[in-house]
């Protein structure tokens, strides 16, 4: 998978360029986001380390806040 802060060009080796051609650079994108920006983020994620939530929400402008809960990747989902 892509790190998304650090931009690495790494994809998941089980996936194919074709089926995923965006390499999720959230980092480049997110900077110019003007609206409030709420992540919720497992601090046993393994899939997406939670160190690259924080990082990644280390360069919003303004007006973000990163709520980090206990579980991992997907079972967090439906307990926020």
């Amino acid at each position: 998978m892509a790190d998304v802060v650090r931009g690495e060009n790494q994809r998941a080796e089980y996936l194919p360029g074709f089926l995923m051609p965006d390499l999720m650079r959230s980092d480049l994108r997110i900077g110019v986001v003007r609206v409030p920006i709420l992540a919720i983020h497992g601090q046993q994620d393994s899939v997406i380390p939670i160190i690259s939530a924080r990082e990644l929400m280390a360069r919003v402008l303004a007006n973000a806040r990163l709520i980090e809960v206990d579980g991992d990747h997907e079972s967090i989902v439906g307990r926020i």
